[in-house]
C-alpha cells in the first residue's frame, strides 16, 4: 500500500479517537477502511495490515509485562502464569496468520464448513487477497523494534507525570508495572478506553508494591491516558467532522 506520512497521521487521529469510544479499542479498526479509501487496496490487504499492526504491539507489551511479572514473581507468584499464557497465545496466533499454510488450514477445517456454499468462493478470493503481499516472519524484526521503543517512550511519558507527585520508584520498575497496567486491558476489553481495567491494576501494584496511595496512583494512571490517547483522540475527533479529512 502506498499512503503518505501526513495521510497515515490523520488515520492515526482518527482510528485513537474511535478506538477510545469503544470497549477493546474495537472501533480502531475503522482505520482499514480508511487504508481501503487511500492506497485503493483490498479490504483484506488493508485488514491485513491492521491485524499484523495490532498484534505486532500487544506481542510487545506482553513481553515486557512477562519480564516485570518474572521480576515480581517473588511477591506476586500468580501474575507470571497469566501474562505468560496470553503472551503464548498472542504468540501462537501470530506466527499461525503470518503463515499462508497455517492460514489455510484454519480456513478449510474451521471456517469454510460453517459458510454457506454459494459465499466460499469469495472467501477463497478474499484469502489470497489476505495473503497476497504479507511480509515473512523475518521481515518482521524491525516492526518489533519500533514496537518495543514505542512502549518504553510510552512508559517516559507516564513516569515524567509520576514524578511530579515524587512517587520514589526507580524507572525499570515503573516501566514494568505501568506496562502490565496496560496490558490488563487486553486481558479484560470490558471498558471504554480501558478506563477501570488499566486504573484498577495500576492502583493495586503500587500500592502493594510500594505503598502508593489509591488516589496518587489513579491520577498518575488518568494523566498518563489524557496524554497517550485522549489528547490525540480529541484531535481526531476534530478530523472526524471534516468531510475532506481523508480525500
Amino acid at each position: 500500500m502506498s499512503i503518505g506520512s501526513l495521510d497515515l497521521s490523520k488515520i492515526n487521529l482518527l482510528s485513537n479517537y474511535y478506538g477510545s469510544l469503544t470497549p477493546g479499542g474495537i472501533g480502531a479498526y475503522i482505520r482499514v477502511f480508511y487504508f481501503n479509501k487511500i492506497s485503493k487496496a483490498t479490504l483484506e490487504k488493508c485488514l491485513a495490515n491492521m491485524l499484523i499492526d495490532a498484534t505486532t504491539a500487544s506481542i510487545m507489551g506482553f513481553f515486557i509485562a512477562v519480564v516485570g511479572a518474572i521480576v515480581l514473581i517473588d511477591k506476586l507468584p500468580g501474575l507470571f502464569p497469566i501474562l505468560m499464557i496470553f503472551f503464548i497465545l498472542n504468540v501462537t496466533a501470530f506466527i499461525v496468520f503470518m503463515k499462508k499454510r497455517s492460514g489455510s488450514k484454519i480456513l478449510n477445517f474451521i471456517i469454510k464448513p460453517l459458510i454457506p456454499k454459494k459465499y466460499k468462493e469469495k472467501i477463497d478470493q478474499s484469502f489470497e487477497s489476505l495473503y497476497e503481499d504479507i511480509p515473512r516472519l523475518k521481515d518482521m524484526i524491525i516492526p518489533f523494534i519500533i514496537e518495543f521503543i514505542i512502549w518504553i517512550i510510552i512508559g517516559i511519558q507516564v513516569y515524567i507525570i509520576a514524578q511530579a507527585f515524587s512517587i520514589d520508584i526507580p524507572f525499570h520498575m515503573f516501566l514494568l508495572i505501568h506496562t502490565i497496567s496496560v496490558v490488563a486491558i487486553f486481558i479484560l476489553p470490558i471498558s471504554i478506553g480501558g478506563l477501570g481495567v488499566r486504573e484498577g491494576t495500576f492502583v493495586y501494584l503500587l500500592h502493594n508494591l510500594y505503598g502508593i496511595e489509591p488516589h496518587i496512583s489513579v491520577v498518575i494512571s488518568l494523566s498518563g491516558f489524557m496524554v497517550k490517547f485522549i489528547l490525540p483522540a480529541f484531535l481526531g475527533m476534530l478530523l472526524s467532522f471534516r468531510k475532506d479529512a481523508i480525500l
